[in-house]
């Protein structure tokens, strides 16, 4: 085992060596670097099986980081090293920008010895057991700024149909935590759910993630939502961050429905979203809705080009606006538009995938098909993260 602490700070590398005083690190090759550039210099030659880096760091010079050690040392696990801020908030957005940035977990500073062990621990499992994917899969993220426009429903269809050619390689998370629906739109019972992974943080990997997944018969895997609302109270923007990094590296696609408010939680998805895909109906509410919601990714200089705005239901009512309506009051394409189909709401009560049951010549098929094609775009595109652009 190969070891790299990449840091100026001799406090820092003094915990890392005390650190490595255990019995899963024993023989291991401790190797030091003061900055990213001998750290990459470093990893081209010893080609390190650890890399551990001080954080904070610049996102951008991480990012840069992250891509030269895929180039020189693509088997390296990079992990972050962080002193928790005074104020939580803080806190949490300094390991959401690390993840986004590249890295594959975070560790809290002072370090202690059984979190490194966790971490080494993982790593051998996920060498071992894991088919790793040799670049971190997309995150393809379903939104909508208010319930019942049709977003999960979108989100599971579209994954199934994803899954049908990958089987095993497309996760689902279902993060409405309080409110999810992708297990029963699938009829599926999950026994494990995103509040397990709570008590199983500090092992969070790969394999466990797999572990957490309920297979559904199509080939997809679900990440379910928790069964009661209160299980998910102690899910917060990090554990967040934290397990849809660890599912890119398990997966080829992971594919994420959000609750439909913008909280913390919905932000630390968009952050890491290779693309969006905003859900809305043609009403009133929501357009003003989608409008507000498009601001807010302007401000947050998300880029115009990692976000879709699909119209659903777009006839599903007498007085309904017309789509190029929307389009002119947006100032955004409709990509897909869905007309309302009562054959999709019966498949929902059954827990059936409508897709599995739609027509050749289905206007939904077609649309769904189109989502699903986007979305297969982006496991081949050079970047498959939202950061890779900003």
């Amino acid at each position: 085992m190969r070891i790299l602490a990449v840091s100026p700070d001799d406090e820092l590398i003094a915990e890392i060596t005390a650190a490595l005083d255990g019995p899963l690190r024993a023989g291991a090759t401790f190797l030091e670097a003061p900055s990213l550039h001998d750290a990459a210099e470093i990893a081209r030659g010893r080609q390190p099986d650890l890399v551990l880096v001080g954080l904070p760091l610049e996102n951008g010079a991480l990012r840069h980081f992250v891509e030269e050690l895929a180039l020189v040392s693509p088997a390296s696990s990079i992990v972050g090293l962080y002193r928790p801020q005074d104020q939580d908030s803080a806190t949490s957005a300094m390991i959401v920008r690390a993840f986004r940035g590249g890295v594959m977990d975070v560790l809290r500073r002072p370090i202690a010895s059984e979190d490194l062990d966790h971490v080494l621990a993982g790593r051998d499992t996920r060498s071992s057991v894991v088919a790793v994917p040799a670049r971190t899969a997309p995150i393809a993220a379903f939104f909508a700024t208010k319930g019942g426009v049709g977003k999960s429903t979108l989100a599971v269809n579209t994954s199934v149909h994803l899954a049908k050619t990958r089987p095993g390689r497309v996760l689902l998370v279902d993060a409405s935590i309080q409110l999810g629906v992708c297990g029963s739109l699938l009829d599926l019972a999950p026994k494990t759910t995103l509040a397990d992974a709570i008590a199983e943080r500090s092992r969070l990997d790969p394999t466990l993630v797999r572990e957490l997944a309920t297979p559904h018969k199509s080939g997809l895997h679900v990440l379910a939502a928790p069964g009661q609302a209160l299980e998910g109270a102690e899910i917060d923007e990090e554990l967040l961050s934290r397990l849809l990094t660890t599912a890119r590296r398990a997966y080829d696609l992971v594919v994420v429905d959000c609750y439909p408010m913008l909280d913390r939680l919905t932000l630390a998805i968009l952050d890491l979203a290779t693309r969006v895909y905003i859900v809305m109906e043609p009403s009133v509410p929501t357009l003003r809705g989608t409008e507000d919601l498009l601001r807010v990714m302007e401000g947050l200089q998300f880029p115009k080009s990692k976000r879709r705005v699909v119209l659903n239901r777009a006839d599903a009512f007498s007085g309904a606006l017309r789509p190029e309506e929307l389009a002119a009051r947006l100032g955004e394409a409709l990509d897909p538009v869905l007309p309302f189909d009562k054959q999709v709401l019966r498949a929902a009560n059954l827990g059936v995938p409508a897709i599995e049951q739609a027509g050749r010549w289905s206007k939904f098929r077609k649309a769904v098909e189109a989502l699903a094609a986007d979305m297969a775009a982006l496991e081949t595109s050079p970047a498959s993260g939202a950061e890779a652009t900003r």
